[in-house]
């Protein structure tokens, strides 16, 4: 199996510190040309939330590609942090600043602050996903931007999955282990819109708006028209919600607010419930 593998494994399984450990067989499918990759097609759902000459944290960086893109075709700067020193190792040989770190366990070792802080793939693989998200909003600018992709839990074939026993995640690992019920070796979290914008609600984040990338596999002819129409359709209020069941994955940006010790009691109901919006990815 390829180094990069073994040692992002070791390294970055549920955040633990474990030594000797290997991805098991069923996740080996894919994964190893996934984990050793500079450059991943979500990338490219992302890079236009990013405004040319911003500082950006790129938390679970991977091997750097997303930040070294930015940097070389948007003119931004970017910090990278990672629990793989292989990982860590490839983003300082591309000339980026780069740090190892176990976000879950200790405060990013950055000064100043940041136009954007991305979670790209990362944010599901934390233990505890709400301290980290709270304690980098102190590190937002007042008009920075958080942003955040990650797998779609409330996706129509994860849920098909998930009742027929099935792993839910339909990204980043291989269809056998699916099958067989195995879970991605690194992620923990399994969110939905919901779960998603109650918890960034509750770190004191404001403003969330959505992006959607809709799964169009085997919608050719009248079937990618039926799909165009029927996604036209889910844009309209009430049903615009319908459409998270056709988006595999879920994109949000999301500013800072500072919330006082007198808030009132959140209802998951009435998060962001004004200012949230859908619109189509580029």
């Amino acid at each position: 199996m390829d180094s990069c593998v073994q040692k992002s494994g070791s390294q970055r399984l549920w955040g633990l510190h474990m030594t000797g450990y290997t991805i098991p067989t069923l996740m080996g499918e894919g994964m190893d040309s996934y984990a050793c990759a500079d450059w991943h097609e979500y990338y490219s759902e992302v890079i236009d939330l990013i405004p040319p000459g911003s500082r950006v944290l790129d938390i679970g960086s991977g091997r750097g590609g997303f930040a070294a893109w930015l940097r070389d075709h948007r003119g931004c700067s970017a910090v990278c942090i990672d629990a793989s020193a292989e990982a860590v190792e490839s983003c300082r040989a591309k000339g980026l600043m780069a740090f190892q770190l176990d976000v879950d366990r200790s405060d990013v070792p950055v000064e100043g602050s940041f136009d954007a802080i991305v979670f790209l793939s990362s944010l599901e693989s934390l233990i505890d996903p709400l301290a980290v998200v709270r304690r980098v909003r102190a590190l937002l600018r007042p008009d920075g931007d958080l942003v955040i992709w990650l797998p779609n839990f409330a996706y129509f074939r994860a849920l098909l999955a998930y009742v027929r026993g099935r792993a839910p995640k339909c990204i980043g690992h291989s269809s056998r282990a699916r099958m067989l019920g195995v879970r991605g070796y690194d992620d923990v979290q399994f969110f939905t819109k919901e779960t998603l914008e109650a918890m960034l609600v509750e770190a004191g984040y404001t403003n969330i708006k959505w992006e959607f990338r809709e799964d169009r596999r085997g919608t050719r002819g009248w079937r990618k028209q039926l799909w165009f129409r029927g996604s036209t359709l889910f844009r309209r209020r009430p049903l615009d919600r319908l459409r998270f069941l056709l988006s595999p994955t879920l994109c949000a940006t999301a500013k800072s607010q500072n919330y006082g010790m007198n808030k009132p009691p959140f209802k998951p109901s009435d998060a962001n419930r004004t200012n949230w919006q859908a619109k189509e990815a580029p």
